[in-house]
């Protein structure tokens, strides 16, 4: 039942979605988090000493919302848990820890793509170079970069796929890839924004109290974060309404100034400000790239703080203006 609850809130919301990003297709973000438990919970195993569960989420970057996921124990396998839901025509965006040649090749056989970060001794050899396609705003983060197809020798079949490498300070990053239609700064940036799954994460365990279970059983879990990732969606929605409210009033007011309810500036196809990456380096360029959703998708304490307070009143028109200008 919460399941198709789940889905009426997905399909019958209006959610606000990113055109930039929607132009790439389907976009998943997918990781798993650990949630520690009482030892009393045995199916929830971790390690000999330790219990915890692990939440395996799809995470939507169009729309910016947890569409899928999956409540396992904490020793689970998160490839098995990405097979699991796969979709035909999704593009998955992961870490290094998804990184398997059967998973690729299975990705690849549902008709879906992937955007995943490779281990450092990934082996392969190079078949095509390609023109590396970085705006001239962001030369200066990235450092060695190259874009070219490779076979990957000790995979089954010696697949070929494209790879993306470069450098931000000291980092090396390798960006594996089926998708051929990108620019190099597309594929790079997708990967960046992986970084907004580890933020639903942390919303789900700090603001909505996450990590305080209400039930000990494997199905009482799952539905404790059905009801938390519903919350969660509700309250983006209504803060969406709000936002969206309150900038048309300031509109009709013909006050000064005005929020800004343009679209950004956008680079590559992108939602990004060319001038904060202009002077984005090394460490802060994932909070960079982040920081025009903070309007929009960003639910802080402070506005679950006003929201609660008012809670007991009647909703009116000024509860709405309030909540669309934190």
């Amino acid at each position: 039942m919460v399941v198709s609850l789940l889905s009426i809130v997905l399909t019958a919301g209006v959610w606000k979605a990113i055109p930039e990003l929607d132009a790439l297709g389907k976009l998943y973000c997918v990781d798993g988090s650990l949630f520690p438990v009482i030892v009393s919970m045995l199916w929830a195993d971790y390690t000999s000493q330790h219990r915890a569960l692990r939440l395996h989420m799809c995470f939507e970057l169009n729309r910016m919302l947890p569409v899928h996921f999956l409540v396992e124990a904490g020793n689970s396998n998160e490839k098995k848990a990405l097979l699991k839901m796969l979709e035909a025509g999704v593009t998955y965006i992961a870490d290094r820890g998804y990184l398997s040649f059967p998973l690729l090749a299975a990705i690849v056989a549902a008709q879906a793509f992937f955007v995943f970060r490779a281990k450092a001794n990934l082996v392969y050899t190079r078949v095509e170079r390609w023109p590396v396609e970085l705006p001239a705003t962001v030369q200066h983060i990235f450092q060695h970069v190259t874009d070219q197809r490779v076979r990957l020798t000790n995979a089954k079949g010696r697949p070929i796929y494209r790879l993306v490498s470069f450098q931000v300070g000291q980092e090396v990053y390798l960006i594996l890839t089926n998708r051929l239609d990108l620019t190099t700064f597309q594929v790079i940036l997708l990967y960046a924004y992986r970084w907004q799954v580890e933020l639903i994460f942390r919303f789900l365990k700090r603001s909505l109290n996450g990590l305080h279970l209400l039930s000990q059983s494997h199905d009482g879990a799952t539905i404790h974060f059905y009801a938390l990732v519903i919350t969660a969606l509700l309250q983006l929605r209504l803060k969406q309404h709000c936002v969206e409210v309150y900038e048309a009033t300031l509109q009709k007011m013909d006050t000064a100034p005005q929020p800004d309810t343009a679209q950004p500036t956008t680079i590559a196809g992108l939602m990004i400000d060319p001038q904060q990456l202009a002077g984005a380096r090394g460490n802060t360029f994932l909070a960079t790239v982040g920081e025009k959703l903070q309007r929009y998708w960003k639910i802080g304490k402070h506005w679950l703080v006003t929201l609660r307070n008012v809670l007991a009143r009647p909703f009116d028109f000024q509860i709405v203006l309030a909540l669309g200008r934190l």
